[in-house]
């Protein structure tokens, strides 16, 4: 019988099933335990060909082993820009059966012609059961997005968080503001007409923010019951917790309200 610790045993385990070889750092045999040429191995060689021991290779160390593969999104956040695209994405990615990409790839508007492996280039690795997604905020209002979305996938599930039209329109200037300090006021772009009230709606910041033209597009290509809408109000005022319309109804719930914290400045989960 074969002790708890004896090496010959933990090797034939570890030899014995693939998974556990992975995570093996090695499996060298001490000297005074490792088989003689002349005598009887110890290892059962005729259960595996004699290629398949490599008792003194240690196995490639785990931060170089690539788990999963490069998979089209399943599910992408379109929109909105500044409707808190960033802090749901990343309320997201706490489960443990969503993977994302990093940034903001801008394929179907900026990168279309670059092809679709460029694309799934830029996708995180994941396991046949992990649903892979990318936000990029601008596809939204980009017309042609739709179509070269269908095109990939009319399966492809759509995420679209939207804010108060005006309020989302003031953080946009904002943010164009400090890129731009000369840039007229508010007001000056928001309206043709101040006295009458008339608002320019050809301006982008403003253009953004109609979502039922946007929308109308979509519905081309898309079912309704495939865009699933999220308010990113809460996630511009900390501590006020997350709305449950952030629970994706083909994602199984893992984590509760309560758990989750918010960065005071930015309205984003605390790691």
């Amino acid at each position: 019988m074969q002790k708890a610790g004896d090496p010959i045993s933990s090797c034939q385990r570890v030899l014995a099933d693939g998974a556990k070889r992975r995570i093996q750092k090695s499996c060298v045999l001490p000297l005074d335990a490792r088989p003689s040429s002349g005598g009887a191995s110890r290892l059962k060689t005729d259960q595996r060909p004699p290629s398949a021991l490599h008792i003194d290779t240690p196995s490639p160390p785990m931060t170089n082993l690539k788990f999963g593969n490069k998979k089209l999104p399943n599910a992408i956040i379109v929109g909105v820009k500044k409707g808190g695209t960033r802090a749901v994405l990343e309320f997201i990615r706490i489960h443990p059966d969503v993977r994302a990409a990093g940034t903001e790839t801008h394929f179907f508007d900026r990168n279309y012609d670059r092809g679709l492996e460029w694309y799934r280039g830029l996708m995180p690795r994941t396991l046949e059961s992990q649903i892979t997604m990318e936000k990029t905020p601008s596809y939204f209002v980009t017309k042609e997005t739709p179509h070269r979305i269908s095109a990939m996938s009319r399966d492809t599930k759509l995420i679209v968080v939207v804010r108060d039209p005006v309020t989302r329109a003031i953080s946009d200037y904002t943010q164009t503001l400090t890129k731009t300090p000369d840039l007229p006021s508010f007001q000056d772009l928001a309206f043709r007409n101040q006295s009458l009230g008339i608002v320019d709606t050809s301006w982008n910041a403003i253009r953004i923010g109609l979502y039922a033209l946007h929308l109308e597009n979509w519905l081309r290509y898309f079912p309704l019951a495939q865009i699933h809408f999220v308010s990113g109000e809460p996630y511009h005022r900390p501590g006020r917790g997350v709305g449950s319309d952030a629970r994706l109804p083909w994602v199984k719930a893992h984590c509760h309200r309560q758990t989750l914290l918010f960065q005071p400045h930015q309205g984003l989960p605390l790691p």
